[in-house]
C-alpha cells in the first residue's frame, strides 16, 4: 500500500502550463474586442451624421420650391403677359430686345443717333449681337419700305456690299436683284436705303444704319 500522507495526482505541467497560457491572453481579447467596438460606434455615429445632413439639405431645398403645377402657372402667365401682341399667346410667340421691330422671326433695329461710316455700322451691329441688315424675300422688303415711309427721309447703311462676283450681303449670301434695283453712282462701294430707294454709296459717307438678329422664342 502507498503512503496515505502521498499526493497521487499525477503531474500535468502541459495542462497547467495551457491553463496559465490561457489565462495570460483573456486580457488581450477583452482589450482587441473593446478596441473594435469602440471603432465600430464611431463609424456607426459617423453615419447617421451624414444620413442626418442628407435629409436636412433635401428638406430645405423642398420647402423652397414651388409645387410643379404652381411653377408651371406661373410660367404661362409671364408668356401671356409677354406675348401681348402674339395672336396665339397660348404657344408662345417670339420677342426682341428693347427699341427693336419684330417682324415674322426677325427683329429689326433702326438707329436715330449719330451717323456712321459703313465700317461703323457694320462694327456697331455687331455689338449688338447682329448684321447690318440683309433682305433675303419680298416680304422684308415690303416691311423695310413701309417702316421707312414713316419716318423722314434719311439714309440707312445697309449690309450689301460688291465683291468680284457682284454684289454680297454681309453673311456671304448673293443679292437678289428681282428684290429692288440699286441706283448706282461711280464712287460708291456700299448700299444704303431710303424710304423712296437704294443707292450705291460712298463707303466713308455717314449715315445711319439698319440691323437685324433672329428672334427669341419663347
Amino acid at each position: 500500500m502507498g503512503n496515505p500522507d502521498e499526493d497521487n495526482t499525477p503531474d500535468h505541467p502541459f495542462i497547467s502550463g495551457d491553463k496559465a497560457g490561457n489565462s495570460n491572453n483573456v486580457p488581450k481579447k477583452t482589450s482587441h474586442w473593446l478596441l473594435n467596438s469602440k471603432v465600430c460606434l464611431v463609424i456607426v455615429i459617423l453615419l447617421l451624421v451624414i444620413i442626418g445632413l442628407i435629409v436636412a439639405l433635401i428638406i430645405v431645398s423642398t420647402s423652397h420650391m414651388p409645387p410643379p403645377c404652381e411653377a408651371e402657372t406661373d410660367l404661362m402667365n409671364i408668356v401671356k403677359q409677354l406675348c401681348v401682341n402674339s395672336s396665339d399667346r397660348s404657344s408662345g410667340c417670339h420677342l426682341c430686345p428693347p427699341s427693336w421691330l419684330l417682324h415674322g422671326d426677325q427683329c429689326y433695329y433702326l438707329s436715330d443717333v449719330t451717323d456712321r461710316t459703313w465700317d461703323q455700322s457694320e462694327e456697331q451691329c455687331k455689338m449688338m449681337g447682329s448684321d447690318l441688315l440683309i433682305i433675303k424675300d419680298q416680304d422684308q422688303q415690303e416691311f423695310i419700305q413701309r417702316t421707312l415711309s414713316q419716318r423722314a427721309d434719311d439714309r440707312y447703311w445697309i449690309g450689301l456690299h460688291p465683291d468680284e462676283d457682284g454684289w454680297r450681303w454681309v453673311d456671304g449670301e448673293q443679292y437678289n436683284s428681282s428684290l429692288f434695283q440699286i441706283k448706282t453712282q461711280p464712287s460708291g462701294r456700299c448700299v444704303s436705303v431710303t424710304r423712296s430707294y437704294y443707292y450705291q454709296s460712298s463707303c466713308s459717307s455717314a449715315y445711319r444704319w439698319m440691323c437685324i438678329r433672329k428672334a427669341v422664342r419663347i
